[in-house]
């Protein structure tokens, strides 16, 4: 990636900042974007920071192609204005030839006009939030259906969140770990299920049976205990 002087920063990357509790962390998680956005550079973070910063990189990688994008577009219609220019100098040799051409432009948008083909909706936020959760979610199966289901529950910022933070600590638990993530649920059981409420579960140690001996009476004949 080439460095640049500006980028798209979203509301989003704010909201996600203001819940890490730590502010180390989330100074890191700032510096992060910044360093990425504006230099190319993969920061190496471990913890929190490196987990929302996860779920921020595509975003800061699409606003990335946009701009490419729209720059490309700008040096197009610069070479699209000189043609222009240029056949607008030809054309006033020629007062007929213009007069055809613009028939032939008006018979084009009649035939055309009725069937050209839908703008494609821009990507909503709870698009943008469904995919953050996919790609930190560890099983990826039925996606479409996660979907469906998340579209259902429209999580706000907050609740956004939450679902965020409830998975990151999911993912470090010993029951999402052992024998190769078998025990991690469907992310849409997960969702309808509303497992980000799930409080951790802490095992219960087993108590130790305690052996009680029997008092002896310091009075009593040991002799007589013994049937002597």
């Amino acid at each position: 990636m080439e460095k640049r002087d500006a980028f798209m920063f979203f509301r989003s990357f704010y909201e996600a900042a203001s819940k890490i509790p730590d502010e180390t962390d989330r100074a890191k998680y700032y510096e992060a974007i910044f360093r990425y956005a504006l230099d190319g550079e993969l920061p190496e973070l471990t913890g929190v920071p490196a987990a929302m910063f996860t779920l921020t990189k595509p975003n800061l990688d699409k606003s990335w192609k946009r701009a490419e994008a729209g720059s490309k577009g700008g040096q197009s219609i610069k070479a699209n204005s000189k043609q222009t220019v240029s056949k607008t100098e030809a054309n006033s040799k020629n007062p007929e030839a213009i007069k055809d051409k613009g028939q032939g432009i008006k018979d084009k948008e009649f035939q055309d006009k009725g069937n050209k083909p839908p703008k494609s909706p821009a990507v909503g936020i709870q698009e943008q939030r469904f995919d953050q959760f996919w790609q930190l979610y560890p099983k990826k199966v039925g996606k479409k259906a996660a979907f469906n289901a998340w579209e259902k529950i429209k999580p706000d910022a907050d609740l956004f969140n939450r679902i965020i933070q409830a998975v990151t600590a999911a993912k470090a638990s010993d029951d999402w770990k052992k024998d190769g993530g078998r025990f991690i649920p469907n992310p849409l059981t997960w969702l309808n299920q509303g497992r980000w409420d799930d409080e951790p579960f802490t095992p219960v140690q087993p108590e130790t049976p305690t052996v009680t001996t029997p008092r002896r009476d310091p009075m009593e004949n040991p002799w007589k205990r013994n049937g002597a």
